[in-house]
């Protein structure tokens, strides 16, 4: 299924979602082509000036999950409140339950790296 978003609903969405390349054509900006795409990962569908840091938090938890830093900000969020995906939205504990396996698996990679190098130095 594609990834379907609408950020015409953005406040002010022409100056805050696209930057202007030097032959005159548009891009979406960084941080709103993160977001879009960040939807997916934290499960909601929609920013929203009242769900925004619920949002965030869910972004930073992923992004702490698989040991990566985190390229947007809550202002980032909160300017983008408006945006709407065609994105499932799912519980707390649904998504609860993915952040931890998702630092499961990064844990557990990390793991086997720390003995395949312990095995290596031991010989």
């Amino acid at each position: 299924m594609s990834l379907n978003y609408n950020i015409a609903t953005i406040s002010n969405f022409e100056d805050r979602c696209y930057n202007k390349l030097d032959d005159g054509q548009y891009e979406l900006t960084d941080a709103t082509n993160v977001l879009i795409f960040a939807t997916m990962i934290v499960d909601m569908g929609t920013i929203t000036a009242k769900n925004a840091e619920k949002f965030y938090t869910r972004y930073r938890m992923i992004c702490a999950a698989q040991g990566r830093d985190c390229s947007v900000t809550l202002q980032d969020v909160r300017d983008h409140a408006g945006l709407s995906t065609n994105v499932t939205d799912r519980t707390d504990a649904f998504f609860a339950k993915k952040a931890g396996l998702s630092l499961r698996d990064r844990i557990e990679r990390e793991v086997a790296q720390e003995a395949e190098q312990a095995e290596g130095g031991a010989k």
